[in-house]
Protein backbone atom coordinates (compact mmCIF):
# COMPACT_ATOMS: atom_id res chain seq x y z
CA UNK A 1 0.00 0.00 0.00
CA UNK A 2 2.64 2.82 1.32
CA UNK A 3 5.83 3.41 0.00
CA UNK A 4 7.22 4.53 3.22
CA UNK A 5 7.24 1.20 4.44
CA UNK A 6 8.60 -0.81 1.88
CA UNK A 7 10.60 1.16 -0.66
CA UNK A 8 9.49 0.12 -3.73
CA UNK A 9 9.54 2.94 -6.65
CA UNK A 10 6.51 1.41 -8.37
CA UNK A 11 2.49 2.67 -7.94
CA UNK A 12 1.59 -0.86 -6.83
CA UNK A 13 -0.84 -2.86 -5.00
CA UNK A 14 0.58 -6.53 -3.30
CA UNK A 15 -1.79 -9.28 -2.19
CA UNK A 16 -1.37 -12.27 -0.60
CA UNK A 17 -2.57 -14.78 1.42
CA UNK A 18 -3.32 -13.08 4.73
CA UNK A 19 -3.98 -14.41 8.41
CA UNK A 20 -7.12 -16.58 8.94
CA UNK A 21 -8.26 -18.55 11.89
CA UNK A 22 -5.80 -21.40 12.09
CA UNK A 23 -5.16 -24.06 14.58
CA UNK A 24 -1.38 -24.85 13.90
CA UNK A 25 0.26 -21.70 14.52
CA UNK A 26 0.48 -19.16 11.68
CA UNK A 27 -1.16 -19.08 8.18
CA UNK A 28 1.10 -16.81 6.62
CA UNK A 29 1.84 -19.42 3.40
CA UNK A 30 -0.53 -21.78 3.89
CA UNK A 31 1.57 -24.43 5.37
CA UNK A 32 0.39 -27.76 3.79
CA UNK A 33 -0.04 -30.14 6.45
CA UNK A 34 -1.80 -33.51 7.68
CA UNK A 35 -5.64 -31.91 7.19
CA UNK A 36 -4.91 -28.06 5.45
CA UNK A 37 -4.09 -27.03 2.22
CA UNK A 38 -2.12 -30.49 0.66
CA UNK A 39 -3.11 -31.25 -3.14
CA UNK A 40 -3.09 -34.99 -2.13
CA UNK A 41 -2.95 -38.10 0.38
CA UNK A 42 0.63 -37.69 1.33
CA UNK A 43 1.27 -34.32 0.63
CA UNK A 44 1.30 -33.02 4.27
CA UNK A 45 5.27 -32.67 4.79
CA UNK A 46 4.32 -28.91 5.33
CA UNK A 47 5.21 -26.92 2.31
CA UNK A 48 3.96 -23.55 2.12
CA UNK A 49 1.75 -23.92 -0.62
CA UNK A 50 0.65 -20.40 -0.70
CA UNK A 51 4.28 -18.34 -1.10
CA UNK A 52 3.43 -16.25 -3.74
CA UNK A 53 2.33 -12.46 -3.90
CA UNK A 54 -0.03 -10.79 -6.23
CA UNK A 55 0.82 -7.64 -7.54
CA UNK A 56 -0.96 -4.85 -9.85
CA UNK A 57 1.48 -2.24 -10.94
CA UNK A 58 1.04 0.88 -12.99
CA UNK A 59 3.98 1.21 -14.82
CA UNK A 60 2.67 4.42 -17.04
CA UNK A 61 -0.90 6.89 -17.77
CA UNK A 62 -1.05 9.24 -20.19
CA UNK A 63 -1.39 13.49 -18.26
CA UNK A 64 -4.63 13.83 -21.03
CA UNK A 65 -5.40 12.66 -24.73
CA UNK A 66 -2.84 15.18 -25.96
CA UNK A 67 -0.13 14.86 -23.37
CA UNK A 68 1.48 11.20 -23.44
CA UNK A 69 3.74 11.88 -21.07
CA UNK A 70 3.87 9.79 -17.88
CA UNK A 71 1.58 10.74 -15.01
CA UNK A 72 3.22 10.19 -11.74
CA UNK A 73 -0.30 11.02 -10.03
CA UNK A 74 -1.87 7.92 -11.29
CA UNK A 75 -3.35 5.76 -10.75
CA UNK A 76 -5.31 8.79 -8.60
CA UNK A 77 -6.61 6.11 -5.76
CA UNK A 78 -5.36 2.42 -5.44
CA UNK A 79 -7.88 1.35 -2.63
CA UNK A 80 -9.51 -1.56 -1.60
CA UNK A 81 -13.28 -2.06 -1.53
CA UNK A 82 -15.45 -5.00 0.36
CA UNK A 83 -17.05 -7.54 -1.56
CA UNK A 84 -21.23 -7.30 -1.52
CA UNK A 85 -21.30 -3.68 -0.57
CA UNK A 86 -24.20 -2.00 -1.90
CA UNK A 87 -21.29 0.39 -3.67
CA UNK A 88 -20.93 -2.51 -6.14
CA UNK A 89 -24.17 -3.34 -6.70
CA UNK A 90 -27.38 -2.28 -8.66
CA UNK A 91 -25.11 -0.13 -11.14
CA UNK A 92 -28.01 2.04 -12.65
CA UNK A 93 -26.42 5.00 -14.35
CA UNK A 94 -29.95 6.77 -13.99
CA UNK A 95 -29.78 6.66 -10.20
CA UNK A 96 -27.82 9.90 -9.92
CA UNK A 97 -27.07 9.24 -6.30
CA UNK A 98 -25.96 5.84 -6.07
CA UNK A 99 -23.59 7.04 -9.29
CA UNK A 100 -22.33 10.06 -7.63
CA UNK A 101 -21.30 7.75 -4.18
CA UNK A 102 -19.32 5.61 -7.06
CA UNK A 103 -17.67 8.67 -8.38
CA UNK A 104 -16.59 9.56 -4.76
CA UNK A 105 -15.23 6.03 -4.37
CA UNK A 106 -13.06 6.14 -7.45
CA UNK A 107 -12.50 9.99 -7.09
CA UNK A 108 -12.74 10.75 -3.55
CA UNK A 109 -11.84 14.19 -2.13
CA UNK A 110 -8.78 16.30 -2.18
CA UNK A 111 -8.34 15.86 1.61
CA UNK A 112 -8.70 11.96 0.73
CA UNK A 113 -6.21 12.36 -2.18
CA UNK A 114 -3.68 14.13 0.12
CA UNK A 115 -3.06 11.16 2.16
CA UNK A 116 -0.74 9.39 1.80
CA UNK A 117 0.12 7.91 -1.61
CA UNK A 118 -3.35 8.01 -3.51
CA UNK A 119 -5.13 5.06 -1.00
CA UNK A 120 -8.50 5.33 0.75
CA UNK A 121 -8.08 6.58 4.24
CA UNK A 122 -7.85 4.14 6.13
CA UNK A 123 -6.38 1.87 4.01
CA UNK A 124 -6.56 -2.06 4.00
CA UNK A 125 -2.97 -2.42 5.93
CA UNK A 126 -4.23 0.20 8.48
CA UNK A 127 -6.76 -1.63 9.23
CA UNK A 128 -5.32 -5.07 9.61
CA UNK A 129 -2.21 -3.92 11.29
CA UNK A 130 -0.45 -2.17 14.19
CA UNK A 131 0.95 1.08 14.40
CA UNK A 132 3.64 1.96 11.73
CA UNK A 133 5.89 3.49 14.50
CA UNK A 134 5.65 -0.18 16.73
CA UNK A 135 8.03 -1.83 13.69
CA UNK A 136 11.33 -1.50 12.57
CA UNK A 137 10.51 -2.90 8.87
CA UNK A 138 7.37 -3.56 6.89
CA UNK A 139 8.38 -7.53 7.14
CA UNK A 140 7.42 -7.37 10.93
CA UNK A 141 4.33 -5.14 10.85
CA UNK A 142 3.06 -7.10 8.13
CA UNK A 143 3.59 -10.73 9.78
CA UNK A 144 2.33 -9.56 13.12
CA UNK A 145 -1.12 -8.76 11.35
CA UNK A 146 -3.70 -7.83 14.45
CA UNK A 147 -7.12 -8.41 12.76
CA UNK A 148 -8.22 -10.70 9.86
CA UNK A 149 -8.35 -10.04 6.29
CA UNK A 150 -12.25 -10.32 6.27
CA UNK A 151 -12.22 -7.37 8.89
CA UNK A 152 -15.22 -9.65 10.40
CA UNK A 153 -17.69 -10.39 7.79
CA UNK A 154 -17.62 -13.33 5.16
CA UNK A 155 -16.61 -11.49 1.87
CA UNK A 156 -13.11 -10.47 1.02
CA UNK A 157 -11.52 -6.87 0.35
CA UNK A 158 -10.58 -6.80 -3.51
CA UNK A 159 -8.31 -4.51 -4.39
CA UNK A 160 -9.59 -1.29 -6.91
CA UNK A 161 -7.47 1.16 -8.89
CA UNK A 162 -8.74 3.92 -10.49
CA UNK A 163 -7.37 6.66 -13.22
CA UNK A 164 -8.70 9.73 -13.86
CA UNK A 165 -10.55 11.79 -14.59
CA UNK A 166 -9.77 12.48 -18.35
CA UNK A 167 -11.64 14.60 -20.72
CA UNK A 168 -12.26 13.00 -23.76
CA UNK A 169 -13.70 14.44 -27.36
CA UNK A 170 -14.58 12.28 -30.03
CA UNK A 171 -11.98 10.07 -31.43
CA UNK A 172 -9.35 10.40 -28.47
CA UNK A 173 -7.37 8.04 -26.35
CA UNK A 174 -5.45 7.54 -23.50
CA UNK A 175 -2.98 4.86 -23.00
CA UNK A 176 -2.38 2.99 -19.71
CA UNK A 177 0.13 0.01 -18.94
CA UNK A 178 -0.22 -1.69 -15.87
CA UNK A 179 1.53 -5.36 -14.90
CA UNK A 180 -0.23 -8.10 -13.44
CA UNK A 181 1.92 -10.92 -11.91
CA UNK A 182 3.23 -12.64 -8.66
CA UNK A 183 6.33 -14.05 -7.55
CA UNK A 184 7.42 -15.50 -3.99
CA UNK A 185 9.64 -17.55 -2.83
CA UNK A 186 11.28 -20.07 -4.83
CA UNK A 187 9.48 -23.75 -4.57
CA UNK A 188 12.67 -25.27 -2.52
CA UNK A 189 12.47 -22.49 -0.05
CA UNK A 190 8.52 -22.65 0.40
CA UNK A 191 9.24 -26.83 1.10
CA UNK A 192 12.23 -26.38 3.64
CA UNK A 193 10.75 -23.53 5.71
CA UNK A 194 7.29 -25.00 5.61
CA UNK A 195 8.92 -28.02 6.62
CA UNK A 196 11.01 -27.02 9.28
CA UNK A 197 8.14 -24.34 10.23
CA UNK A 198 5.95 -28.17 11.22
CA UNK A 199 9.09 -29.39 12.47
CA UNK A 200 9.18 -26.79 15.12
CA UNK A 201 5.45 -28.20 16.41
CA UNK A 202 4.23 -24.69 14.50
CA UNK A 203 6.35 -22.25 16.74
CA UNK A 204 5.85 -19.11 15.60
CA UNK A 205 8.59 -17.91 16.80
CA UNK A 206 11.28 -20.50 15.62
CA UNK A 207 14.17 -19.24 13.90
CA UNK A 208 14.57 -21.34 10.93
CA UNK A 209 17.52 -21.50 8.91
CA UNK A 210 17.74 -21.19 5.09
CA UNK A 211 20.75 -20.12 2.90
CA UNK A 212 22.65 -19.34 5.92
CA UNK A 213 20.39 -17.19 7.29
CA UNK A 214 18.00 -17.11 10.06
CA UNK A 215 14.34 -15.93 10.43
CA UNK A 216 10.71 -17.31 11.37
CA UNK A 217 8.51 -18.34 9.47
CA UNK A 218 6.19 -15.51 9.00
CA UNK A 219 9.46 -13.25 8.30
CA UNK A 220 10.44 -15.63 5.65
CA UNK A 221 7.58 -15.58 3.56
CA UNK A 222 6.98 -12.02 3.69
CA UNK A 223 10.51 -11.29 2.11
CA UNK A 224 8.66 -12.83 -0.66
CA UNK A 225 7.85 -9.00 -1.63
CA UNK A 226 11.57 -8.87 -2.49
CA UNK A 227 10.84 -11.14 -5.70
CA UNK A 228 7.49 -9.17 -6.52
CA UNK A 229 9.94 -5.93 -7.24
CA UNK A 230 12.59 -8.22 -8.63
CA UNK A 231 9.91 -8.90 -11.28
CA UNK A 232 8.43 -5.26 -11.43
CA UNK A 233 12.09 -4.18 -12.14
CA UNK A 234 12.29 -6.61 -15.14
CA UNK A 235 8.88 -5.50 -16.29
CA UNK A 236 9.62 -1.90 -16.35
CA UNK A 237 12.87 -2.64 -18.31
CA UNK A 238 10.92 -4.89 -20.87
CA UNK A 239 8.19 -1.86 -21.44
CA UNK A 240 10.95 1.15 -21.31
CA UNK A 241 12.86 -1.02 -24.27
CA UNK A 242 10.28 -1.28 -26.27
CA UNK A 243 9.45 -4.89 -25.61
CA UNK A 244 12.73 -5.14 -27.22
CA UNK A 245 13.87 -8.03 -25.03
CA UNK A 246 16.04 -11.21 -26.39
CA UNK A 247 13.70 -13.87 -26.71
CA UNK A 248 13.91 -17.60 -26.04
CA UNK A 249 13.16 -20.05 -28.69
CA UNK A 250 9.86 -20.98 -29.19
CA UNK A 251 8.55 -24.02 -27.35
CA UNK A 252 7.62 -27.78 -29.11
CA UNK A 253 4.42 -27.41 -31.19
CA UNK A 254 3.14 -30.83 -30.16
CA UNK A 255 4.53 -32.80 -27.18
CA UNK A 256 3.08 -37.30 -26.97
CA UNK A 257 3.76 -39.06 -24.71
CA UNK A 258 3.07 -43.52 -25.35
CA UNK A 259 3.26 -46.12 -22.79
CA UNK A 260 4.65 -49.29 -23.83
CA UNK A 261 5.19 -52.36 -22.24
CA UNK A 262 9.39 -52.01 -21.64
CA UNK A 263 9.90 -47.76 -22.31
CA UNK A 264 7.84 -44.85 -22.52
CA UNK A 265 8.46 -42.94 -26.13
CA UNK A 266 8.38 -39.39 -26.23
CA UNK A 267 7.65 -37.40 -29.89
CA UNK A 268 7.25 -33.66 -30.41
CA UNK A 269 7.11 -31.38 -32.98
CA UNK A 270 8.28 -27.63 -33.47
CA UNK A 271 6.51 -24.88 -35.20
CA UNK A 272 7.46 -23.96 -38.63
CA UNK A 273 10.25 -27.15 -38.16
CA UNK A 274 12.40 -25.05 -36.42
CA UNK A 275 15.69 -26.46 -34.76
CA UNK A 276 16.37 -24.67 -31.44
CA UNK A 277 20.12 -24.20 -31.42
CA UNK A 278 21.10 -25.33 -27.61
CA UNK A 279 18.32 -28.34 -28.09
CA UNK A 280 16.11 -29.49 -25.86
CA UNK A 281 16.48 -30.32 -22.28
CA UNK A 282 13.60 -33.51 -20.79
CA UNK A 283 12.34 -33.35 -17.62
CA UNK A 284 10.65 -35.88 -15.49
CA UNK A 285 8.97 -36.45 -11.86
CA UNK A 286 6.58 -39.36 -10.60
CA UNK A 287 3.27 -40.11 -8.91
CA UNK A 288 1.73 -36.19 -9.42
CA UNK A 289 2.28 -33.62 -12.58
CA UNK A 290 2.99 -31.34 -8.99
CA UNK A 291 6.10 -33.71 -8.56
CA UNK A 292 6.69 -35.51 -5.38
CA UNK A 293 6.99 -34.32 -2.12
CA UNK A 294 10.19 -36.29 -1.26
CA UNK A 295 11.48 -34.84 -3.73
CA UNK A 296 10.88 -31.29 -3.17
CA UNK A 297 8.07 -31.35 -6.13
CA UNK A 298 11.29 -30.41 -8.10
CA UNK A 299 11.54 -32.16 -11.49
CA UNK A 300 14.94 -33.86 -12.64
CA UNK A 301 16.31 -33.43 -16.16
CA UNK A 302 16.95 -36.74 -17.32
CA UNK A 303 17.94 -35.70 -20.97
CA UNK A 304 19.88 -32.97 -23.00
CA UNK A 305 18.90 -33.59 -26.74
CA UNK A 306 20.20 -32.08 -29.93
CA UNK A 307 18.70 -30.05 -32.08
CA UNK A 308 17.22 -32.05 -34.79
CA UNK A 309 15.78 -35.24 -32.55
CA UNK A 310 12.35 -35.25 -32.21
CA UNK A 311 11.86 -38.09 -30.02
CA UNK A 312 13.53 -39.99 -27.06
CA UNK A 313 12.66 -43.72 -25.21
CA UNK A 314 12.50 -43.51 -21.67
CA UNK A 315 14.09 -47.14 -20.24
CA UNK A 316 14.84 -45.39 -17.01
CA UNK A 317 11.14 -46.81 -15.65
CA UNK A 318 9.82 -49.11 -13.20
CA UNK A 319 6.33 -51.16 -13.56
CA UNK A 320 3.76 -49.78 -11.16
CA UNK A 321 4.61 -45.93 -11.34
CA UNK A 322 3.27 -42.78 -13.00
CA UNK A 323 5.17 -40.35 -14.82
CA UNK A 324 5.42 -36.96 -15.67
CA UNK A 325 7.15 -34.87 -18.18
CA UNK A 326 8.03 -31.51 -19.76
CA UNK A 327 10.23 -30.42 -22.43
CA UNK A 328 11.97 -27.28 -22.92
CA UNK A 329 13.51 -25.96 -26.12
CA UNK A 330 17.08 -24.44 -25.44
CA UNK A 331 18.43 -21.48 -27.16
CA UNK A 332 22.15 -19.77 -27.62
CA UNK A 333 24.36 -18.35 -24.50
CA UNK A 334 22.75 -14.75 -24.32
CA UNK A 335 24.44 -11.37 -24.15
CA UNK A 336 21.73 -9.06 -24.31
CA UNK A 337 21.03 -7.53 -21.15
CA UNK A 338 18.01 -5.78 -22.83
CA UNK A 339 14.98 -5.50 -19.96
CA UNK A 340 17.49 -6.68 -17.55
CA UNK A 341 17.43 -10.21 -19.32
CA UNK A 342 19.96 -12.66 -17.53
CA UNK A 343 23.18 -12.59 -19.37
CA UNK A 344 26.04 -15.83 -19.64
CA UNK A 345 22.54 -18.37 -19.49
CA UNK A 346 20.19 -20.00 -22.33
CA UNK A 347 17.18 -18.81 -22.70
CA UNK A 348 14.33 -21.37 -22.49
CA UNK A 349 11.04 -21.79 -23.56
CA UNK A 350 7.89 -21.86 -21.08
CA UNK A 351 7.80 -25.45 -19.77
CA UNK A 352 4.06 -25.70 -19.66
CA UNK A 353 3.94 -25.39 -22.89
CA UNK A 354 5.11 -28.85 -23.42
CA UNK A 355 4.16 -30.09 -19.92
CA UNK A 356 2.35 -33.45 -19.56
CA UNK A 357 -1.02 -33.76 -17.22
CA UNK A 358 -1.74 -37.61 -17.98
CA UNK A 359 0.12 -39.79 -16.40
CA UNK A 360 2.53 -42.27 -18.72
CA UNK A 361 3.38 -45.43 -17.25
CA UNK A 362 4.97 -49.32 -18.77
CA UNK A 363 2.51 -51.61 -19.57
CA UNK A 364 2.59 -55.33 -18.96
CA UNK A 365 2.89 -57.55 -22.13
CA UNK A 366 -0.76 -59.12 -22.74
CA UNK A 367 -1.90 -62.24 -21.53
CA UNK A 368 -0.84 -65.49 -23.38
CA UNK A 369 -4.60 -66.64 -23.38
CA UNK A 370 -7.89 -64.46 -22.51
CA UNK A 371 -7.98 -66.88 -19.52
CA UNK A 372 -5.34 -65.27 -18.16
CA UNK A 373 -7.29 -62.09 -17.94
CA UNK A 374 -8.22 -60.26 -14.26
CA UNK A 375 -9.28 -57.38 -12.52
CA UNK A 376 -7.84 -55.69 -9.95
CA UNK A 377 -8.80 -54.69 -7.71
CA UNK A 378 -11.64 -57.09 -6.88
CA UNK A 379 -13.35 -56.12 -4.88
CA UNK A 380 -13.36 -52.40 -5.54
CA UNK A 381 -13.94 -50.74 -2.26
CA UNK A 382 -13.90 -46.95 -1.58
CA UNK A 383 -13.15 -46.97 1.70
CA UNK A 384 -10.26 -49.78 1.35
CA UNK A 385 -6.49 -48.45 2.75
CA UNK A 386 -5.32 -46.23 -0.79
CA UNK A 387 -2.34 -48.71 -0.82
CA UNK A 388 -4.50 -51.10 -2.16
CA UNK A 389 -5.62 -48.84 -4.91
CA UNK A 390 -3.97 -47.32 -7.36
CA UNK A 391 -1.20 -44.88 -6.25
CA UNK A 392 -2.17 -41.06 -7.27
CA UNK A 393 -5.15 -42.33 -9.15
CA UNK A 394 -7.38 -44.14 -7.41
CA UNK A 395 -11.23 -43.97 -8.92
CA UNK A 396 -10.23 -46.63 -11.39
CA UNK A 397 -10.38 -50.28 -11.78
CA UNK A 398 -7.31 -52.61 -13.53
CA UNK A 399 -8.13 -54.36 -16.41
CA UNK A 400 -4.59 -56.92 -16.71
CA UNK A 401 -2.89 -59.82 -18.79
CA UNK A 402 -5.96 -59.03 -21.20
CA UNK A 403 -5.36 -59.92 -24.81
CA UNK A 404 -3.60 -56.78 -26.74
CA UNK A 405 -6.46 -56.31 -29.40
CA UNK A 406 -9.89 -56.90 -28.01
CA UNK A 407 -13.39 -54.93 -26.15
CA UNK A 408 -14.29 -54.88 -22.80
CA UNK A 409 -18.16 -54.76 -22.66
CA UNK A 410 -19.15 -54.04 -19.06
CA UNK A 411 -22.53 -54.60 -17.75
CA UNK A 412 -24.95 -54.47 -14.49
CA UNK A 413 -26.34 -57.46 -12.97
CA UNK A 414 -29.36 -56.35 -14.80
CA UNK A 415 -27.74 -56.60 -18.09
CA UNK A 416 -27.68 -53.02 -18.73
CA UNK A 417 -24.50 -51.83 -20.86
CA UNK A 418 -22.65 -49.66 -18.50
CA UNK A 419 -19.17 -48.65 -20.54
CA UNK A 420 -17.39 -50.07 -23.52
CA UNK A 421 -13.24 -50.15 -23.81
CA UNK A 422 -12.00 -50.54 -27.07
CA UNK A 423 -8.12 -51.63 -26.28
CA UNK A 424 -5.95 -51.46 -29.47
CA UNK A 425 -2.14 -51.07 -27.95
CA UNK A 426 -1.32 -54.23 -28.03
CA UNK A 427 -0.38 -54.58 -24.36
CA UNK A 428 -2.28 -56.39 -21.51
CA UNK A 429 -3.16 -53.33 -19.52
CA UNK A 430 -6.34 -51.41 -19.72
CA UNK A 431 -8.56 -49.37 -16.99
CA UNK A 432 -11.62 -47.69 -16.20
CA UNK A 433 -12.61 -44.48 -14.50
CA UNK A 434 -16.03 -46.09 -12.86
CA UNK A 435 -17.82 -44.09 -15.00
CA UNK A 436 -20.89 -44.76 -16.95
CA UNK A 437 -21.05 -43.82 -21.33
CA UNK A 438 -22.83 -40.66 -20.12
CA UNK A 439 -19.80 -39.91 -17.89
CA UNK A 440 -21.91 -40.72 -14.50
CA UNK A 441 -20.26 -42.22 -11.73
CA UNK A 442 -21.59 -45.80 -11.05
CA UNK A 443 -23.45 -46.96 -7.85
CA UNK A 444 -22.40 -49.50 -6.06
CA UNK A 445 -23.10 -53.63 -7.30
CA UNK A 446 -22.16 -56.49 -8.92
CA UNK A 447 -21.02 -56.21 -12.45
CA UNK A 448 -19.77 -58.38 -15.60
CA UNK A 449 -17.03 -57.85 -18.17
CA UNK A 450 -17.21 -59.14 -20.83
CA UNK A 451 -13.66 -59.54 -22.74
CA UNK A 452 -13.68 -60.34 -26.74
CA UNK A 453 -10.26 -60.95 -28.36
CA UNK A 454 -10.31 -59.45 -31.78
CA UNK A 455 -7.98 -61.75 -32.44
CA UNK A 456 -9.46 -65.27 -31.98
CA UNK A 457 -13.09 -64.13 -31.44
CA UNK A 458 -12.80 -65.82 -27.91
CA UNK A 459 -14.74 -64.22 -25.03
CA UNK A 460 -14.31 -64.67 -21.44
CA UNK A 461 -16.80 -63.41 -18.44
CA UNK A 462 -15.35 -61.93 -15.32
CA UNK A 463 -17.70 -61.13 -12.45
CA UNK A 464 -16.27 -57.89 -9.94
CA UNK A 465 -18.01 -56.10 -7.39
CA UNK A 466 -17.96 -52.02 -6.30
CA UNK A 467 -18.51 -50.72 -3.23
CA UNK A 468 -18.82 -47.13 -2.64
Amino acid sequence: DEPNDYPMPYRSQVIWYGRVPWDLGSSFGMPAVSTHNRLFVGDTLGRLAAPEFITRTALHADVSATDKNDDPNQPVVMGNIRGGDPITNNNDFWDQKHMSEEYSYIYPDQAWRDYGFGTHNPDHADEITGDPANYASWYERMADQTDYPNLGHDGGWPATISFGPYTLNPGDSIRIVYVEGFAGLEPEAAFDIGRAYKLSGYNNDALIEYKGEQKTKDLWYFTGIDSIKKMLDRASANYTSGYDIPEPPLPPSNFTLTSGTDRITLSWETFNGDNPPGGFELYRTRNQYQGIPEEKFIYNKIAELGPTERSYEDTEVTRGIQYFYYLQAVGDVNNDPTGLTPIGVRLKSGRYYAQSYIPAFLKRASGETIADSRIVPNPYNLGSDKNVRWPGQQDRLGFLDIPGQCTIEIYTELGELVQEIDHTDGSGDAYWNLTTKANQVVVSGIYFAVIKDKDTGEQLIRKFIIMR
